[in-house]
């Protein structure tokens, strides 16, 4: 008898003592510590707003630098890659060239006004029936890459995009062609300008008389 009666005290001890554990944790354990709250009383309303413009300002001018970097990387890769896929093998003035005449099309008239939309324009010509791409690798991918230029374009690229290197002469310079191939059409309505490694280099006649005048 006196075993039952143990095991009724031990468990009504448990029952009590887990309940009230159960408050103690559930009323102390999470209650916030209370803080002395910081007097702004000493603000007027306008300099609170005045305030809050001041950060909002803060705020999106950092985005707007934050966006501006990321367009600027986009635009110095795209350069990058078309110096690589289009005179990887040229001598460093012929990777300048291409360079070059990739920013001559963006800051001229009916070209797209970024780097990334001057390297992958294209169009569809019905004389051709199909679609052209300004520069040909952006359609037919290279087999071959020289990747150990890599580096020597990225230079290049960040000299003409921030630096606006240029060449002698290149100014308004907006098509080339390499020797390894006959001359395009268009050649015959350009004014040649120089050879670079194997590639040449022209000016719209209509641009080189407005030069000249």
């Amino acid at each position: 008898m006196s075993r039952k009666i143990l095991a009724i005290t031990i468990l009504t001890f448990c029952v009590v003592g887990g309940i009230e554990g159960h408050y103690f944790y559930k009323y102390t354990h999470y209650t916030p510590i209370q803080t002395k709250s910081v007097r702004v009383s000493s603000f007027s309303r306008a300099e609170v707003e005045a305030y809050q413009l001041q950060l909002r300002k803060q705020l999106i001018e950092e985005r707007i630098k934050a966006k501006k970097v990321h367009f600027e990387d986009e635009q110095i890769h795209c350069l990058a890659l078309n110096i690589m896929h289009e005179a990887a093998f040229q001598p460093w003035k012929g990777m300048l060239a291409v360079a070059v005449v990739t920013m001559n099309r963006v800051h001229t008239p009916g070209y797209p006004s970024t780097v990334c939309g001057v390297v992958y324009q294209r169009a569809f010509v019905p004389k051709y029936g199909k679609i052209v791409c300004a520069f040909s690798w952006t359609c037919q991918p290279r087999h071959y890459i020289a990747w150990n230029q890599w580096e020597e374009a990225m230079k290049i690229a960040k000299d003409v995009y921030f630096k606006h290197w240029t060449l002698p002469g290149f100014r308004n310079v907006l098509n080339y062609y390499s020797d390894a191939i006959n001359a395009p059409n268009w050649a015959n309505r350009e004014q040649f300008v120089a050879k670079i490694g194997n590639q040449l280099f022209y000016r719209p006649v209509q641009i080189s008389e407005n030069m000249e005048n």
